[in-house]
């Protein structure tokens, strides 16, 4: 029995060593296949990394020569040096303008009497020669016309947008004995739509300050490369009214889909250009309303101020004879005088009137007429309709 047993624990024995050397040799046969397949993968890698150098360095910057280095350097501070050159020029400009604009603001003509209160604030208009300054003294002059619009009109008598009242008047204002205002004042419901009598009136203003009035129409356009930094629809433009007087005129539209409102000053001093020996204020306004698709409400008010010079304003014969009175024929006597000259002003007045009414009746039939020319005739129609 002990043999048996013996032989029995040996046997077990020789197969736990025969399974054991199984399993190792089962272990290093994977541990082999394992450090092969990452050799393989190692190598492959190094493959990779290989070709991914190369790449690199066939795309990499090559180093600039030193003599384009230096001059890439030389360049930019060249540039630097001109912008800043040009930042000093420009910071120069900027002070002279803040000097030219103070003096614009606080500079005034010499008034000889004292303005009622009433009287508006833009009564003498200056333009100096800096070209900034002008910009801004265009469009600030053009937009004070036009933020004062419904104070001049209301001050004038104008009746609301749906007075019904027509009217076509030339008055003057005589409540200072020695300084005189001229209106002209005009109101109507035009039967026309709204876009067509905005056009209608562009072209009357375009007449106007292009010296329709005074001359032949051939006013000289003035600082056309400034007037168009101003805004689109802007002009300022000199017309020789006499041989004693040219007109500096700016004009300026400002629309809305229901308003245009076309305001008229002229500049009493321009420094580009030479003195008058005689002149006046002037001073348009020119309000469209929208009533209903083919009615517009017109409202045109014109100031004249009373005449004067870079010495003050006219005395009573000075100013009777730039109206083109006779005054060595006038009365003597101051009533009869002042209702002599009262007659001749109302007489231009009138002449005035007729003038712009014909010209705006004018500039109506040709607008007819050019539209007529777009609609086919009565006799086309009946042909197409029947």
């Amino acid at each position: 029995m002990d043999s048996e047993r013996d032989a029995a624990r040996a046997a077990a024995k020789l197969r736990r060593r025969v399974y054991q050397r199984q399993k190792q040799r089962q272990y290093r046969s994977r541990e082999s296949s394992e450090v092969a397949s990452l050799r393989a993968l190692v190598a492959e890698l190094e493959v990779q990394v290989d070709a991914l150098t190369t790449e690199l360095r066939a795309n990499a910057p090559t180093e600039l020569p030193w003599v384009d280095v230096a001059s890439a350097l030389r360049d930019e501070a060249s540039l630097t040096t001109h912008k800043n050159k040009a930042l000093k020029s420009q910071l120069e400009e900027y002070q002279d303008l803040v000097v030219v604009m103070t003096t614009w603001v606080t500079k005034h003509v010499p008034i000889q009497k004292a303005i009622t209160a009433s009287a508006y604030s833009w009564r003498n208009a200056t333009l100096f020669a800096n070209k900034e300054s002008r910009k801004l003294g265009l469009d600030w002059i053009t937009k004070h016309l036009y933020h004062n619009t419904e104070r001049m009109l209301a001050h004038c008598g104008f009746e609301s947008l749906y007075g019904t009242d027509r009217f076509d008047d030339f008055a003057i204002d005589m409540t200072d004995p020695e300084y005189f205002e001229y209106a002209w004042r005009h109101q109507a419901k035009h039967n026309a739509p709204f876009d067509a009598t905005v056009a209608a009136f562009r072209a009357f203003v375009q007449h106007f300050v292009n010296g329709g009035v005074w001359s032949s129409g051939t006013g000289e356009a003035l600082d056309p490369d400034i007037v168009n930094q101003v805004a689109a629809q802007i002009t300022y433009t000199r017309i020789a009214s006499s041989p004693r007087e040219s007109i500096n005129f700016v004009s300026r539209e400002f629309a809305t889909s229901t308003q245009c409102i076309f305001v008229c000053q002229n500049i009493p001093f321009d420094e580009t250009q030479p003195l008058n020996d005689e002149q006046c204020n002037r001073r348009l306004w020119i309000v469209l309303d929208r009533v209903s698709e083919h009615v517009t409400h017109i409202r045109v008010l014109y100031i004249n101020s009373h005449g004067f010079n870079q010495h003050g304003h006219f005395d009573m014969a000075r100013e009777a004879a730039y109206w083109g009175c006779d005054v060595s024929s006038m009365p003597s006597e101051p009533d009869a005088w002042f209702k002599a000259f009262q007659a001749r002003v109302h007489k231009v007045g009138q002449s005035f009137i007729a003038h712009n009414t014909s010209q705006m009746d004018l500039i109506f039939q040709q607008q007819r007429q050019q539209l007529q020319q777009y609609l086919p005739s009565s006799s086309s129609s009946q042909r197409t309709s029947s």
